[in-house]
């Protein structure tokens, strides 16, 4: 996965939780499933219980995150860069480590150890990313 690729799907990531923000102030008692980046972008599972939503109201949720992305655009501060560098190294790792077992030397038990441990230093870093987002947001 190349570092374009990466930054990609942060963003997708990052506007998931946006999204989710912005639904929640408009519609408090919506109640959400899963919301993962996809390769073409990135959705939500949203209950929004009786209530139906308009094409007026996706304009209104549009402009919800725009306020929110203005609001907090300055909010971002250290740690999150920190995090999403963290998590792009811990990406690009977990990608050598699944091509290296290819032609490394090693044993298959000591590969599918690297291979786990790069995956779940990238869930601790989406998990700790995902945490101080929603702290500021």
């Amino acid at each position: 996965m190349s570092n374009k690729e990466i930054d990609l799907e942060i963003l997708r990531h990052s506007l998931s939780h946006i999204l989710a923000a912005a639904i929640l102030e408009l519609w408090p008692k919506v109640k959400f499933a899963i919301g993962p980046s996809i390769e073409n972008g990135f959705y939500y599972d949203i209950d929004f219980g009786e209530e139906k939503i308009s094409d007026g109201d996706l304009v209104n949720i549009e402009k919800k995150m725009n306020h929110i992305i203005k609001q907090n655009i300055n909010g971002l501060d250290k740690d999150l860069s920190d995090l999403e560098s963290q998590y792009k190294q811990a990406r690009l790792d977990l990608a050598e480590a699944r091509a290296n077992s290819y032609t490394s030397n090693l044993s298959n038990e000591e590969i599918n150890k690297n291979i786990d441990s790069a995956y779940e230093k990238v869930d601790n870093l989406e998990k700790q990313i995902d945490e101080l987002k929603s702290s500021k947001i």
